[in-house]
């Protein structure tokens, strides 16, 4: 029995920064508060200098995208007789409009329309650095009202792995979450789950004075299974749990090539080339590589496998995994290792923790036909998107190849049944296959119901 559980860290993304080419013809928006175009003194009506009534008035106002005064209204007064000529003063003040990330937004303002006696010079201008200069009020970050972890899927549960996000979005005015990006995860098969509870949360909105407004936050979510059994919850039993091992010489034990094994930082499954699976051919792998003081893996070797097409995919996979390094007396080192994929066709009916693949497989099994992403209720558009690494082990391959990979795109946004055409080398073929098995796209949804969609995607794979 596995027990899950989950913590969200939330930081403010603070101080954020747009960068946009600038040329002396551009005639792109700059980020930044509402600019002054039109003043207008303060109105003394004829009452106001027959009683000589001097005071403060301190009026909120709102400054719309088209730089208009709206909704002002009186905060603070010392003589109510000031009110009105305060309020009929702003109003006819006329802005540049605020802009934020290169559109015009509205802006909260604060101001103090001071009425003195006798009436000073009209045509001046108060200092911008006075009470009497209108400001924007400050601003306040959103607040969880409610956030869940996402639900851990099922076919990983015995293999352990720490499910790790880093997250950029908006909160929108109305407190819910709006733009999502992903800035980095330990595998792709945890980001669906994650953005369908994020769809979810719900926020007391940003406030810039008063108006609700589009906050932008950064957030890292951890979630991970412990296994009842406390003794499978060992570095060992984690590591074998997703195929690796120490590879050791006979009469060796783990001591003498580290006192800390290393650690999975990102997992990367091999992708089951599409002919295989779809004939229902299973088979295995396993590979000898070297985990560097970097994490990094290196000199990969094929040390048996069924068939030619499991060993590429298993070591552009591989080539693709971050680990943390073994340690040896205090000092990160090299370790000999061992990776072991096996792969294993679709049961003929449906079982609790199967690969989300295998219902796919199925289908097109059974004859059933999917349709390409035309007529989406939303157009497919990849939020998580992994460049591909060019394969090592190439040295006579071209520095730069454009690579046409299809794949099933399914009712959660994954990639399933990938394979390639036209690739130069298959090396290249399985680096460009292996990088869209981790991309990341919306929900694909027609009349607003999840279904699977025919994609072709060109990827780049170039030398570094």
């Amino acid at each position: 029995m596995a027990n899950i559980s989950g913590v969200v860290r939330w930081s403010m993304l603070a101080g954020v920064m747009l960068y946009s080419q600038c040329r002396a013809t551009s005639l792109e928006l700059a980020d930044g508060e509402p600019m002054m175009k039109k003043w207008v003194a303060p109105v003394y009506t004829p009452e106001l200098k027959a009683a000589k009534a001097t005071g403060e008035v301190e009026v909120f106002f709102i400054v719309d995208k088209e730089g208009q005064v709206q909704s002002a209204r009186v905060n603070r007064t010392t003589d109510e007789r000031l009110n009105d000529a305060a309020l009929a003063t702003v109003r006819q003040w006329v802005f540049s409009p605020a802009v934020d990330f290169g559109e015009t937004a509205a802006r909260s303002m604060r101001v103090t329309v001071k009425f003195v006696f006798p009436v000073p010079d009209q045509s001046v201008s108060p200092s911008v650095y006075s009470p009497e200069w209108p400001r924007p009020l400050p601003k306040t970050p959103s607040q969880a009202i409610n956030e869940t972890s996402g639900v851990y899927p099922a076919d990983l549960v015995d293999r352990m792995m720490e499910a790790r996000l880093f997250l950029e979005y908006e909160v929108t005015a109305e407190g819910k979450v709006g733009a999502t990006k992903v800035l980095g995860c330990s595998n792709p098969r945890f980001v669906p789950p994650v953005l369908a509870a994020m769809e979810q949360w719900r926020y007391k909105p940003a406030m810039q004075g008063e108006l609700p407004i589009v906050d932008k936050k950064r957030t890292e979510q951890v979630f991970f299974v412990q296994l009842a059994d406390a003794s499978q919850n060992t570095p060992e039993a984690f590591l074998a749990a997703n195929g690796f091992a120490l590879r050791m010489e006979p009469d060796r034990t783990s001591a003498f090539y580290c006192d800390s094994l290393p650690s999975i930082e990102v997992m990367i499954d091999p992708v089951y080339p599409a002919a295989l699976a779809q004939a229902g051919t299973g088979g295995d792998v396993k590979l000898e590589f070297v985990i560097r003081s970097s994490g990094e893996p290196a000199d990969i070797k094929v040390a048996s496998t069924s068939d030619d097409a499991f060993a590429l995919a298993a070591k552009a996979s591989l080539q693709c995994c971050r680990f943390a390094p073994a340690y040896q007396g205090g000092r990160v080192v090299d370790v000999p290792m061992l990776y072991t994929w096996k792969f294993t066709p679709p049961a003929d009916q449906a079982r609790e923790g199967e690969h989300p693949q295998d219902r796919i497989l199925r289908q097109l099994k059974a004859g059933e036909k999917i349709s390409s992403a035309k007529g989406l209720d939303v157009p497919l558009k990849p939020i998580w998107v992994v460049k591909a690494i060019y394969p090592s082990g190439l040295p006579e391959g071209p520095d730069e190849v454009q690579i046409r990979v299809d794949c099933i795109v399914d009712q959660n946004g994954m990639p399933q049944c990938i394979f390639f055409k036209d690739a130069p080398a298959p090396e290249l073929g399985w680096a460009a296959a292996t990088a869209v098995s981790q991309w990341v796209f919306n929900r694909p949804k027609k009349n607003g119901e999840p279904v699977d969609v025919r994609i072709a995607v060109p990827v780049v794979v170039k030398r570094t």
